[in-house]
């Protein structure tokens, strides 16, 4: 009798390079595309939209929308004004 040789499919050969293709391609797209904090993001946006409401009314001062708002420091309230002249 003839001994079968052990052979390894060309479809399993491709499935590995794929694979390996794959990781590579994922790990090359974190790198040009970092993950965004999507909430911390909103929140900034959201306060920098209360400054600016607070701004339009006129009845308070940088000092006063300062330390109404939580977070906000007197130099974010003057570069959110000065964005807006």
């Amino acid at each position: 009798m003839k001994s079968k040789k052990k052979r390894i499919s060309k479809s399993s050969k491709q499935d590995l390079d794929i694979k390996k293709i794959l990781v590579i391609d994922a790990a090359d797209v974190d790198k040009k595309y970092p993950m965004i904090d999507r909430k911390a993001t909103q929140k900034e946006i959201d306060i920098d939209k209360k400054i600016r409401e607070m701004l339009a009314t006129g009845h308070y001062n940088l000092n006063q929308i300062a330390g109404m708002l939580k977070g906000v420091n007197l130099e974010r309230v003057k570069k959110v004004n000065n964005e807006r002249k």
